[in-house]
């Protein structure tokens, strides 16, 4: 099979692979429950659902027909707008992100703790009081003094002085995660690929005037990834990427693979390239696993509030091995990072990832995502994980990038097809979309 054949081949299974998601997303659609919460929210389109689907799916099988096209035309449009000024964009964007998500903010307060979360943002002893206020203290202080200020400005509502706080995390969070993009690309295309591949995710929810506590340490687990990069590629010194990755952890410490990864990256900066070789990131797995297991046991004979219990109890059934939470799991994950179920069989079947062991941007990726989708595994979601799936959210960005980085990796010998970056700006509609209804 020859390159061409090659390419060709992996866009049909790309395209098949985003076929099969909407087709996930109707039969969530019609059949909303426990079992399917994860891709149960097309329920909202009711007796649309067939029509949208049959739309969609017409949609994406033209934009690959018509793949020549439309790589044709956007080199055309590139071409007449390389020597144009950003200056302009630059300043409108943020000012029309804050508006997109205050405008269509998320109107329920029903997901995860948002009723309490509201209604005691200005009491600091009720905030202390919610949970394990311990491992988020410093977003606690910030929300309560934040609010203090706000409410002094006649902004009473909790509720909304927590949705602007989040917002503004969320224009902060596009500008991370484009940053990431620029980072680990070359090619406008592939920039834009990587860009959108993180809008699929659900934590872009967060955005929309979420109310809950997650939206500012995220963005400061994204600043810190960013800067790891930025450190890699010898643009930037290590004290941001400690700093963001530091104040990330104290603004929940669901974001620590983020400050672990750069710990290590700074040990071990000069052998860097020795150290975390392929073979060496197998041991590296084994290691962290091994060390994350033996946590997760010293917890639960200890303490045992934060992780999934492994013992069954007289008014708890909800273990680490059980059907509920292993269906959870994959729940979440259809949830929070669709298109790695949908596209990493893809490449454990076409190339694999050893093509790419030698490729630091990818370990690094590699390295986080494990350690953050583990520790949404063993965390116990208080409330259900269908509505503590903010607190165990956190990895579907870091594990989006993985996948999309491949895809563009996969492409670098060739040009990027720029259809998939229009399917993919539908994948982040029809997966988000009704989720800010």
């Amino acid at each position: 099979m020859d390159k061409q054949q090659k390419k060709n081949s992996i866009e049909v299974s790309l395209l098949l692979t985003f076929l099969i998601l909407i087709l996930i997303n109707v039969f969530g659609g019609y059949n909303f429950s426990y079992l399917t919460w994860g891709a149960a929210y097309w329920f909202v389109l009711g007796k649309y659902i067939v029509p949208v689907a049959v739309f969609v799916i017409m949609l994406l099988i033209s934009l690959y027909i018509f793949r020549e096209k439309l790589q044709k035309q956007f080199s055309r449009y590139s071409q007449l707008n390389k020597s144009k000024s950003s200056f302009l964009v630059s300043l409108i964007t943020p000012l029309f992100l804050l508006f997109v998500f205050i405008f269509f903010r998320v109107k329920t307060l029903l997901y995860g703790d948002g009723y309490l979360i509201a209604e005691n943002i200005l009491s600091l002893e009720n905030v202390f009081t919610e949970g394990k206020s311990y491992l988020e203290f410093l977003t606690l202080y910030f929300y309560y003094y934040i609010a203090l200020i706000l409410h002094e400005f006649a902004v009473k509502d909790g509720a909304k002085i927590i949705s602007y706080l989040n917002s503004t995390a969320g224009v902060f969070s596009v500008y991370a995660l484009w940053s990431i993009a620029r980072l680990l690309s070359v090619s406008t295309e592939t920039k834009i690929f990587l860009f959108l591949s993180t809008l699929t995710s659900a934590v872009v929810i967060l955005f929309f005037g979420y109310v809950e506590y997650y939206p500012w340490a995220f963005l400061f687990g994204f600043l810190g990834i960013r800067y790891i990069f930025g450190y890699l590629q010898g643009k930037n010194s290590s004290l941001p990427m400690i700093l963001f990755s530091v104040l990330s952890v104290f603004f929940h410490f669901i974001t620590i693979p983020v400050l672990i990864v750069s710990v290590y990256l700074l040990l071990y900066k000069k052998g860097m390239l020795k150290v975390i070789t392929h073979q060496n990131l197998k041991k590296l797995t084994l290691f962290i696993l091994s060390g994350m297991f033996a946590v997760y046991l010293i917890e639960q004979f200890t303490y045992g509030r934060i992780f999934v219990t492994v013992l069954t109890g007289a008014d708890n059934n909800y273990l680490i091995y059980s059907w509920s939470h292993l269906l959870d799991i994959v729940n979440h994950l259809f949830l929070v990072a669709p298109l790695i179920i949908c596209l990493f069989p893809v490449f454990l079947s076409k190339q694999g990832i050893s093509g790419f062991s030698e490729d630091i941007e990818f370990r690094v990726l590699y390295l986080i995502s494990l350690m953050a989708f583990v520790m949404s595994f063993l965390i116990d979601p208080e409330l259900g994980a269908a509505r503590d799936w903010d607190l165990l959210s956190f990895y579907g960005i870091p594990c989006t990038l993985m996948v999309s980085y491949l895809i563009v990796k996969y492409f670098k010998k060739s040009k990027f097809p720029v259809w998939l970056n229009f399917a993919l700006g539908v994948i982040v509609i029809v997966h988000i979309a009704p989720n800010i209804y």
